[in-house]
């Protein structure tokens, strides 16, 4: 394995919590009514796609607009070891990649304010593809600007949508339980690597390439 990519929201940084809070605040202001479940169901998609299944065509800016005037991040922080994995990973060698559905001016700030803006060799948000995840074309382009293919790369994800787009992009899948999906989620998916903890996630991706984690011939089979 050469590259690592990761999703941002729920597998990098604490901001599911925050997340919820804000969208729950920006229905409330125009009116509709939706369930926390289907609010979690909607991260990890584009905003502009949330925007139109709550408000319908053509009206997803009034619903980005409303959403940031009550978006606050002063309590966003990373996961509690995250930012020593990545410089363990980096110093290892592998490439680090962030693909994210946010934009970019969101994503700079969140990488900003949880101290791993400098971690990354490439980041990929919502302006630098036509389609989103879990289309498989944000994965694609990555490995395109970081020159690694697919087949040796992997991407690291808590949502449904980071597998489904990781697998049809040719990638290896790796989920973790502690975002949006939790440990029900994932099973949905079957992922080919699974952590439950940041800890789990530093141990399998630092030695990836010993052969310590690889999956079983059993577990590719099972994954269809």
């Amino acid at each position: 394995m050469k590259a690592f990519m990761f999703d941002l929201d729920g597998t990098l940084s604490n901001s599911v919590p925050i997340i919820l809070r804000t969208a729950r605040l920006a229905c409330r202001e125009l009116g509709i009514e939706v369930s926390d479940e289907v609010l979690k169901q909607q991260i990890g998609l584009p905003m502009t796609r949330t925007g139109e299944t709550f408000l319908g065509p053509g009206r997803a800016q009034e619903y980005i607009d409303c959403y940031y005037r009550h978006y606050d991040p002063s309590d966003l922080t990373a996961f509690p070891g995250v930012p020593e994995m990545l410089a363990d990973l980096k110093q290892a060698g592998f490439t680090l990649a962030l693909v994210t559905s946010r934009r970019q001016d969101s994503t700079f700030d969140s990488l900003r304010r949880i101290g791993i803006e400098d971690m990354f060799d490439r980041v990929v948000c919502f302006e630098d593809t036509l389609n989103h995840k879990p289309h498989p074309e944000p994965l694609r382009f990555c490995c395109g600007e970081v020159g690694c293919a697919p087949d040796v790369s992997l991407y690291v994800g808590d949502s449904i949508y980071d597998m489904e787009c990781a697998d049809a992009a040719g990638l290896w899948t790796f989920g973790v339980t502690w975002g949006v999906a939790g440990e029900e989620g994932m099973a949905q998916k079957n992922p080919v690597y699974l952590a439950r903890s940041v800890e789990e996630l530093h141990d399998k991706l630092l030695n990836i390439n010993t052969g310590k984690f690889l999956p079983s011939v059993e577990d590719l089979l099972a994954r269809g």
